[in-house]
């Protein structure tokens, strides 16, 4: 058996449990969510998908970290849940290019972004949280786990304020009044 193996089998037997159980109904979900997920084994990307659907949200997904980019400059998204290894640019690499998009375009807050990980080894939560991700699940994942941090995450986002104030270089009153009376007089003449 080969880890990637190992890890797909746990993770269908914990799609197992989860139907057995019976998932959350997605009544109650406080607002759908839209997600992208970021893994590259399909057999992940089929429960991942089954889970967050079980769950009421719509999600994209993409096979490896360039492909995350690409996604995310081209339309929004609430949240990523990201895999940490995977070809092209690996999730922490893909994580820190959309952190440098994001502060380039001045969104913010930014997206929410999940680590995905096999390696639940000491020092990966906070190789995570250097790389601007937000939180951290390690693999298999427990549907009910995921879930619940997809409720708490949407509850919290519905309790704040539409638009977070930036963080940055302050507002220069003057020069922006200097700007809007130049072309004001260019305008009116």
């Amino acid at each position: 058996h080969s880890h990637n193996a190992f890890v797909t089998e746990c993770f269908l037997d914990e799609l197992a449990q989860a139907h057995a159980q019976g998932a959350a109904p997605a009544a109650e979900v406080a607002q759908p969510l839209a997600i992208l997920l970021a893994e590259d084994n399909a057999i992940n990307q089929l429960v991942a998908v089954k889970i967050l659907a079980r769950g009421g949200h719509a999600c994209e997904v993409v096979p490896d970290g360039r492909a995350a980019v690409e996604a995310i400059k081209r339309r929004h998204f609430d949240l990523v849940l990201m895999d940490c290894q995977m070809p092209e640019l690996d999730g922490f690499e893909a994580t820190q290019a959309i952190r440098k998009h994001e502060r380039e375009i001045g969104r913010r807050p930014g997206v929410y972004v999940v680590a995905l990980t096999a390696n639940a080894m000491k020092g990966d939560r906070e190789r995570c949280l250097e790389a601007g991700m937000d939180d951290y699940l390690s693999k298999p994942v427990k549907p009910e786990l995921l879930l619940g941090k997809l409720r708490q995450f949407a509850l919290t986002r519905a309790s704040r304020p539409r638009s977070a104030p930036a963080t940055g270089a302050p507002f220069d009153r003057a020069a922006l009044l200097g700007h809007v009376t130049h072309f004001a007089e260019a305008f009116l003449l």
